[in-house]
């Protein structure tokens, strides 16, 4: 089989998802296409945990045929390619990107044998392939960084000022006590309440609860950064050993004053004074389409 670019990558998310099925299965009781995992305490068996199994169709096994859209494809310069994914690299990579690749370099060696069925002369053999994530992940991010900032509504936003960010969000601790005093006609604070009504105290605050809320509740093109430079803020300032409204006001700072505080900055930065129904449903849609570059571009320092 001839090996292409995108078949390639192909066999990279194939590689990870069956790395992701074997961490998942060891040790783990299997039935059909779900795993449980009974909890030790030995509560009732609805409170296991449900984990999916990642199933790879053919189109996405490796060894299938890669597909019309690689047939009659022409690499000129492999050199302008990744020697991982075999994707094209961006022409003017950040200081970031190249850090992440000579780590990964010293880790990896040339594929001199072809173990991975590659055309790319210059690709680089290395194991667990997923190893190859964040560089990989990150390479096509800045490929297509300039066409995504070309069409936001944010990119004026940008570069974000974090020096300047303790006292912005200083700024809005009366709006936010506003919030905290009375939350209940407030998006985020409704959503926490669903997600408590839903699936208990204990459920909607662990790690399933966590990371089903992770986009609602993120800080948009702030990034990790700048949730920590919020989060520093207002757990200065509010009670945090308290409960409020029914929950633990360490989750409320979390899952309602975070985010609020991300809508208000968002909504300065663009200028929607107004503070409309419109202006804030813009800035929460803002704040949603920008996680992605707030995580890849602004990550906790």
């Amino acid at each position: 089989m001839e090996c292409t670019p995108n078949s390639t990558w192909r066999r990279f998310e194939y590689e990870a998802k069956t790395d992701v099925v074997e961490d998942h299965s060891e040790d783990k009781h299997r039935e059909s296409s779900v795993i449980s995992i009974d909890d030790d305490s030995g509560e009732e068996q609805g409170d296991a945990i449900m984990v999916s199994v990642v199933e790879v169709s053919d189109e996405e096994d490796p060894e299938s045929d890669p597909g019309s859209e690689d047939e009659g494809m022409f690499i000129s310069d492999w050199t302008l390619m990744c020697p991982y994914c075999d994707e094209t690299l961006p022409s003017e990579p950040s200081d970031r990107l190249k850090h992440s690749r000579i780590l990964l370099d010293e880790k990896s060696i040339l594929d001199c044998d072809n173990l991975d069925v590659s055309p790319n002369p210059y690709h680089r053999y290395i194991r667990p392939f997923v190893n190859t994530l964040e560089y990989c992940t990150r390479h096509r991010f800045e490929l297509n960084l300039a066409n995504s900032l070309r069409n936001s509504a944010w990119a004026s936003a940008l570069p974000v000022h974090f020096e300047d960010l303790e006292h912005r969000v200083t700024s809005l601790i009366n709006i936010l006590e506003d919030v905290s005093n009375y939350p209940l006609d407030n998006e985020f604070y409704q959503d926490l309440q669903r997600s408590v009504e839903a699936t208990g105290e204990s459920r909607a605050f662990g790690a399933i609860g966590q990371y089903s809320s992770i986009n609602r509740t993120s800080t948009g093109y702030y990034g990790e950064r700048g949730m920590a430079i919020i989060f520093n803020v207002l757990s200065g300032h509010f009670p945090v050993n308290e409960r409020v409204w029914g929950v633990p006001m360490m989750q409320f700072i979390y899952r309602v004053l975070i985010p609020e505080t991300a809508i208000r900055l968002i909504e300065e930065d663009l200028h929607l004074i107004n503070s409309t129904a419109a202006d804030r449903r813009t800035a929460i849609k803002i704040k949603a389409e920008s996680t992605n570059y707030g995580n890849m571009e602004n990550g906790h320092e």
